[in-house]
């Protein structure tokens, strides 16, 4: 079990444990920083509750098949975040190594997206789910080319090919991209967790647990309320304070500390296939990889809070070059978590330059701050927008 998983091994000790004694709580929070392992994890997690063996990695059941692949009808993932990246960075290992590892590292990100449109999360005659029929037909008419067979030593992937499915992928992703998680589909998957299953455990994977909006998060706290026997919610977060008390007190949380940079440089030699020296961590590998400048974006978080402590405005040309570099969907998330890692070191390390800010001024700028991701996620607002009036609200 859980071979997969590198690192949070005392995690991995109280879930084997609890699957094994039958003390598996039916609703869990996965939460720390981004880069930790915490979908992964989840994932391995409804593999090994739904297999019919031993719930090793190899196992050769039906279920665990269909799990390695992320083909399970039993397992929902509700996301609204972007998986092409994830996608790009798993095309690049498997554009180096056509092995049957790579392939199942890149048809599983592929899956991640087309996890999203699930008829499960969806209105009968959605007219999303008709604007994404071709595309998702041609997605997996190349993806069906990539799948792992039984040989060691694979083919090489044509260049072609992927290039096909990352077009796909986008195009796909800019379909949901502005929806979050809307109240209809949390209700339709309220309705498919009640439906008679004959077929083991259900498990629901919430991702980004804390960017739902008031209608989402109370259609989730009332499933939550009276679940279904046999059904498993798995929510996951890199913000616990944005997700609602109500909620909080029904999750049992595992929290996910950051791995040691041994460990993500473990990660990005064995799972990516990459030169792990070149790169300090996870994250920065992630961002280089997709061209991501986490430097600059840093660089334009102390400008927004130096801006903030000292009440003078952004010169309109920094601000200018602020929007701009962050206003794509690419740069704009990555951007907010540099913003919201910064507000943590400056609660928490209280460095000189920014000691005299009172608690509560920096909690205000926090909550600001995950207003703006809602007000994006939700109402699909504009970056400069977003920020003028971010700006404006947390001026001392």
């Amino acid at each position: 079990m859980f071979e997969n998983i590198l690192g949070h091994e005392e995690i991995i000790s109280d879930l084997k444990v609890a699957v094994v004694e039958g003390r598996l709580p039916g609703s869990m929070l996965f939460y720390g920083e981004s880069f930790g392992g915490k979908l992964t994890t989840a994932l391995e997690l409804a593999r090994v509750l739904s297999c019919r063996e031993d719930g090793s990695w190899g196992c050769s059941c039906v279920s665990c098949r269909k799990h390695r692949l992320l083909e399970s009808p039993n397992t929902l993932i509700l996301s609204p975040r972007r998986f092409t990246d994830e996608i790009a960075v798993c095309a690049d290992t498997l554009s180096g190594d056509s092995g049957k590892a790579a392939r199942y590292l890149f048809v599983r990100a592929v899956q991640k997206l087309l996890k999203q449109f699930d008829s499960a999360q969806w209105q009968n005659n959605d007219q999303t789910l008709k604007k994404a029929s071709g595309e998702l037909e041609k997605l997996n008419e190349n993806l069906l080319k990539i799948l792992p067979g039984e040989s060691t030593a694979e083919k090489q992937v044509s260049a072609k090919v992927l290039a096909a499915i990352l077009a796909s992928s986008k195009k796909l992703e800019n379909l949901v991209k502005s929806d979050g998680i809307p109240i209809f589909r949390i209700r339709k998957m309220t309705y498919w967790v009640h439906t008679t299953n004959n077929e083991g455990a259900k498990i629901v994977i919430v991702d980004s647990a804390d960017t739902l909006g008031e209608g989402s998060r109370n259609a989730l706290l009332k499933v939550l309320e009276e679940p279904p026997a046999g059904v498993y919610f798995i929510l996951i977060s890199s913000r616990k304070e944005g997700i609602i008390p109500t909620i909080l007190s029904r999750l049992r949380p595992y929290h996910f500390s950051p791995r040691s940079t041994e460990q993500q440089k473990q990660v990005i030699k064995r799972i990516f296939r990459k030169d792990s020296e070149s790169f300090s961590s996870l994250k920065d590998f992630f961002y280089e990889t997709n061209g991501i400048d986490r430097e600059k974006l840093k660089a334009h978080a102390l400008s927004i809070v130096k801006s903030a402590v000292s009440g003078q405005r952004i010169g309109s040309q920094k601000l200018d070059t602020l929007v701009s570099d962050i206003s794509d969907t690419e740069h704009f998330y990555p951007f907010l978590e540099e913003l919201s890692l910064l507000f943590q070191d400056i609660l928490y390390q209280r460095t000189s330059e920014f000691k005299d800010v009172p608690l509560p001024v920096l909690d205000t700028w926090y909550r600001e701050l995950n207003k703006i991701l809602l007000d994006r996620t939700m109402y699909n607002q504009s970056v400069p927008l977003l920020f003028l009036s971010y700006l404006y609200r947390i001026r001392k």
